[in-house]
């Protein structure tokens, strides 16, 4: 990061005194300046048409957020290969139809965009999720860019993934459970009476249904 400060002085290298993602987001959201906070994780390749896919959403008064699709490659895990071509199917294909509907209840936070005039600030340990029912909250629609893809390189480490996965639900779920004030309200129109109840269903219901199923 200092090297690339050095090649371009737009470039800010900001220390964070305090551990963990929310605080480093909540210290960086201090020094932005530009209309359109961009959110990214270290690990995954932005396309190189990512910011003009993104800009033309924000066109849209309404649209407050705004998350890319993920193509995920695995290097050896085939399970893990077919595991994900369902379950990213399944996911991919919720949220096409909440961002249609009205809004994404849990965007990718890999590649995160929003706008720096709405007052966000992750509470959450899933802070795209958190930072995306904010803005829900607050009048804006969180859109989902189909035709847009980051790049993102599994761990070939199954316990590593499974540890991730499990990490990861849970955050969400605990995400999700924070903000139930949204189920059913119809304050949030078609977020609060669909979208988010099926994301409900999907993570916090789905895995006592299956296995419900199983046991009968």
């Amino acid at each position: 990061a200092q090297h690339l400060r050095k090649q371009d002085a737009r470039i800010k290298v900001i220390h964070n005194d305090a551990k963990g993602k929310n605080a480093a987001i909540i210290t960086a959201l201090r020094y932005a300046t530009g209309d359109i906070i961009a959110m990214t994780d270290a690990d995954i390749l932005l396309p190189e048409n990512a910011l003009e896919k993104v800009l033309p959403y924000f066109q849209n008064k309404k649209t407050g957020m705004t998350c890319l699709s993920p193509h995920l490659i695995f290097n050896q895990l085939k399970n893990a290969t077919r595991y994900a071509s369902v379950y990213e199917t399944v996911v991919r294909t919720l949220k096409i139809i909440e961002s249609a509907v009205d809004s994404v209840t849990a965007p990718h936070g890999q590649a995160l965009f929003w706008r720096r005039k709405i007052p966000l600030q992750p509470q959450r340990q899933a802070d795209d999720g958190d930072l995306a029912i904010q803005t829900r909250k607050q009048g804006y629609h969180v859109k989902y860019i189909s035709d847009c893809f980051f790049t993102e390189h599994v761990t070939d480490n199954t316990v590593a993934l499974k540890k991730q996965k499990i990490r990861r639900c849970k955050a969400v779920i605990d995400s999700l459970l924070f903000h139930t004030c949204v189920l059913f309200n119809l304050r949030y129109g078609l977020f609060g009476l669909l979208c988010y109840p099926a994301n409900l269903a999907l993570y916090v219901f789905a895995p006592f249904i299956f296995i419900a199923l199983f046991l009968t």
